[in-house]
């Protein structure tokens, strides 16, 4: 609770409880030795790390990955570690409404055969989706616990909806209703249809638009920059 970014001097030590007494003194007597050299420098020796510096503290952006950024037991140390990450995982499983549950694809239980398995489902929209903001949720909760917040705040495609949520625009029930909805939504569209194919260009925009409107069933379907689509 009284960590502040601006203090001018940090000492981090990673310490292994395994270790016998002797040994942790020897250690807390190398940190101590460190700090009183007043070497401004970081270094990893013995899992020590010290810097004293008065450099400007720069602002501080929280970046969201979309669709395509999950993969199974992604999250599961912090989960395992922080119990209000867990927390945050349960809260849209009690909304995904599905079978298996949400928390069973995520972090799927060992399997002793070539069968299908839960995490097979991550590649689908309506699963991809409510996943991703679970684990968002997840990571802005232990950032929260540490009194880290955004200054700026941004996502990519999905991801744009826990970007509103972390700058405060709309909050946890919203994100969590907008996750499932969204992905079952857009899953529900594709059904019995095909699914078509996507190709990402490197060109400028207004010469794209030029080329699909001479190509039959061809549509700019995102603008990802002035320079590609």
């Amino acid at each position: 609770t009284r960590f502040s970014a601006s203090d001018g001097c940090r000492l981090v030590m990673v310490v292994d409880t395994s270790l016998d007494q002797q040994e942790l003194r020897d250690r807390f007597q190398t940190a101590i030795d460190r700090v009183a050299s007043g070497n401004a420098y970081v270094s990893a020796t013995r899992g020590i790390y010290f810097t004293s510096t008065s450099r400007p503290i720069g602002k501080i952006a929280f970046m969201f990955p979309g669709q395509g950024s999950q993969y199974p037991d992604m999250g599961r140390d912090l989960t395992c570690c922080f119990p209000g990450a867990m927390e945050a995982v349960e809260a849209v499983g009690s909304r995904f409404g599905q079978t298996p549950a949400l928390g069973e694809i995520l972090f799927p239980r060992p399997a002793y055969s070539d069968a299908p398995q839960p995490a097979d489902s991550l590649c689908r929209t309506d699963v991809a989706q409510p996943a991703i903001g679970s684990i968002s949720l997840a990571m802005l909760s232990v950032l929260d616990e540490f009194n880290l917040r955004p200054d700026a705040t941004c996502g990519h495609s999905y991801g744009e909806l826990p970007a509103l949520y972390a700058a405060g625009w709309i909050d946890r029930e919203t994100l969590v209703s907008l996750s499932v909805t969204r992905g079952r939504l857009m899953a529900d569209a594709g059904k019995n249809k095909d699914a078509g194919s996507m190709l990402a260009v490197k060109a400028p925009v207004e010469q794209l638009k030029l080329i699909a409107d001479q190509i039959p069933d061809v549509v700019l379907a995102n603008i990802n920059s002035p320079d590609q689509g």
